[in-house]
Order: structure tokens, then C-alpha cells, then sequence
């Protein structure tokens, strides 16, 4: 079995130019097979990034979720 895995990012930046969503759609194994579309929101505070990831889940209902803390070096 030929197994392939493909995947799209679309970057949209904020206006300081910094990037604020970025959008992943694609599909695995066939084409038939697609994966729910995934946003990531990035969110810039003063000690660091947090991003929020959204998908689709299998009851039909979109959940967003923290899913990375990243804090500035000093």
C-alpha cells in the first residue's frame, strides 16, 4: 500500500507583520481522506506566545484549545 500524507499551511500575518492564524488542511493516504481543517491562533502577550489550536471534532462541533506556552528569553 502506497500511504501519502499532504498537507497545506496558509500564514496570515497581523500588521506587525508577525504571524496570527495559520490555516492546515490536507488529507492522508488518499485524497478521499481528508484531514479536518485545523487553525492555529497565535496570541502575543508580554511574557511570551500562547497558541490556540481549532478542529473539528466528531460530534460536528469546533474546539479550540490552548496547546503551546512559549516564553520570551530573557
Amino acid at each position: 500500500m502506497n500511504e501519502e500524507t499532504f498537507l497545506v499551511d496558509e500564514y496570515l500575518y497581523n500588521s506587525n507583520q508577525a504571524v496570527d492564524t495559520i490555516i492546515r488542511n490536507g488529507f492522508y493516504h488518499e485524497n478521499k481522506n481528508s484531514i479536518p481543517t485545523t487553525t492555529f491562533r497565535f496570541e502575543y502577550v508580554d511574557e511570551g506566545i500562547l497558541i490556540y489550536s481549532k478542529q473539528m471534532k466528531q460530534n460536528q462541533v469546533y474546539v479550540e484549545q490552548l496547546r503551546w506556552k512559549i516564553k520570551k528569553i530573557k
